[in-house]
């Protein structure tokens, strides 16, 4: 059966909606366009790599934008090879447990399956982009991103509480904001040397977060990006980074001992306030690095180990030199 719709998409075929991009291109849409079409698609959907409209063969090449969007009863979505672009809020507040994305996808679009019931998803070498918000509140329990992707976008995983493992790949260079806000049940991560910038508010409420690896590529470690994470207990910073942004580990009642390397420049306003847990800080830079009055939470209860050279330098220093003692660093 085929019809078409001035309203909305252009034509449909065998139940499925369709817009015309160009030269015989098509993506797949809903029944008002891509906008809200929750009644649109449920139970199994099998969308074919060409559809006959006209007399003329169209490709379809594109996930459109909303295009199942709300379509909660909906179990399972075949995607064909032809298919390079699963477009914005594609997928957004589906039922979908699962769903294979075929190799030929390069983009996973913003909020692309965000609120979806996804507990698993394997996203293939083709894809380059991760979408801001791409798989926000998923269900998901581990996740492999391919080393063809180089950029996450903010919030990608915010609020996949069930998520435990990640492993970040070394073609990404930067970690948006908020991209594992909130993911309570991810217990490690290891931050590649490819990642120059940890963004602000990345780990933050990372609760479960046990043990994190920072690769010596990274440079500056933005605000808030650690906050509240209340299980590390150690970290150590790579000879790489030279700034420690504001509020970066606030709040991380479980630390109990952090090591800056020798490159280390500046450590922002209120770094590591409330770790109350911290006791023993160890600061490899032989000239002490800018500081603020709030970065360390009761400074004076605090041991620090410092160069021997530079001992008088730390103990004379006006912030520095507020712990309770400081000193030589012994190899």
């Amino acid at each position: 059966m085929e019809e078409t719709n001035e309203k909305g998409y252009d034509f449909q075929v065998d139940g499925i909606y369709y817009k015309f991009i160009s030269n015989k291109r098509v993506a797949v849409t809903n029944d008002r366009g891509g906008f809200l079409g929750k009644k649109s698609y449920s139970g199994d959907v099998k969308i074919p790599s060409d559809v006959l409209f006209g007399g003329i063969h169209y490709q379809v090449t594109t996930i459109g934008e909303s295009a199942f969007q709300f379509c909660t009863s909906l179990t399972s979505v075949e995607i064909p090879n032809s298919v390079t672009t699963i477009g914005e809020s594609a997928f957004e507040h589906c039922g979908l447990a699962s769903i294979e994305i075929p190799n030929s996808v390069t983009t996973i679009g913003k909020r692309a399956f965000e609120h979806c019931w996804l507990a698993s998803i394997e996203i293939p070498n083709s894809v380059t982009t991760i979408g801001e918000s791409a798989f926000e509140h998923c269900w998901l329990t581990s996740i492999e991103i391919p080393n063809s992707v180089t950029t996450i976008g903010n919030r990608a995983f915010e609020d996949c509480r069930r998520l435990e493992q990640v492993e970040i790949p070394n073609s990404v260079k930067e970690l948006g904001e908020r991209t594992f806000y909130g993911c309570t049940g991810l217990t490690s991560v290891v931050i590649p040397n490819s990642v120059t910038t940890i963004g602000w508010h990345v780990f933050k409420g990372c609760t479960g977060l046990t043990s994190v690896v920072i690769s010596n590529g990274v440079t500056e470690i933005g605000s808030w990006a650690f906050d509240s994470c209340t299980g590390l207990t150690s970290v150590e910073m790579p000879n790489s980074v030279t700034k420690i942004n504001n509020y970066a580990f606030r709040g991380c009642t479980g630390l109990t001992s952090v090591t800056f390397a020798d490159s280390i420049m500046g450590i922002g306003e209120g770094a590591f306030k409330g770790c109350n847990s911290l006791k023993v800080v160890t600061c490899k830079a032989t000239v002490p690095p800018s500081v603020e009055q709030n970065s360390f939470t009761e400074i004076k209860t605090k041991t620090l180990f410092v160069p021997r050279e530079s001992l008088a330098t730390y103990r004379n220093h006006e912030l520095w030199g507020q712990f309770k003692q400081i000193l030589p660093i012994e190899e």
